[in-house]
């Protein structure tokens, strides 16, 4: 699919430590993540994003995700951030869906669905017999199970991409008719933050 990662260096935190970082609220160190991504970019991370901090021995991360990624046809956004305040460094999640990417990064903003996106992915449930009838609830669902659904729409049909903690699942499907196409399932063997050594703030 057509999404990737890009890095980024950020603006340094004076004085910024581990220990310093974890004696703070969950909403404070957001705010940091926050304050990186608007001097970097431009922008804030919108509030629904879902927020998570994670610390090790040596490493503070903030993320900002959304669990549904739809990219309509000609649109280019970012549709999640992750900023490591110890590093200043900024991993930046986009999805290219144009032709027409003018220097790259440097005008992409975060993706905020709009009503339109609303009805294609009600219609795309409909096709796929979801038990998840509007994107707000598919949304709360893919959270509470720890799932993504990524959707990129192309002139006939939506390229689809259902992805677990242990598995990925693609198909397309059909516009018109709602015929699947091309499914495929491959096993993933990532590893999860606690497995890589860190520990969820949150409070």
């Amino acid at each position: 699919m057509s999404n990737c990662t890009s890095s980024r260096q950020a603006t340094k935190i004076e004085n910024a430590t581990v220990e310093k970082i974890k004696k703070l609220d969950k909403k404070s160190i957001i705010k940091m993540g926050q304050n990186i991504l608007k001097q970097e970019i431009g922008e804030n991370a919108p509030d629904f994003y879902e927020q998570k901090v994670y610390a090790n021995a040596s490493s503070v991360l903030v993320q900002f995700q959304v669990p549904l990624k739809f990219a309509a046809l000609n649109s280019n956004y970012y549709y999640g951030a992750s900023i490591e305040l110890i590093s200043k460094s900024l991993t930046l999640d986009p999805i290219f869906n144009s032709d027409s990417v003018s220097n790259g990064l440097d005008y992409l903003s975060f993706y905020r669905p709009t009503k339109s996106d609303h009805r294609s992915i009600e219609d795309i449930l409909h096709k796929i017999n979801s038990p998840y009838k509007s994107m707000r609830k598919i949304w709360r669902a893919l959270i509470d199970q720890h799932e993504r659904l990524t959707v990129i729409e192309k002139e006939n049909y939506y390229e689809i991409e259902s992805l677990s903690q242990h598995q990925s699942s693609r198909f397309k499907l059909m516009k018109g008719s709602g015929e699947t196409l091309n499914r495929s399932h491959r096993h993933l063997k990532s590893q999860t933050m606690k497995e890589m050594g860190y520990v969820e703030i949150k409070k």
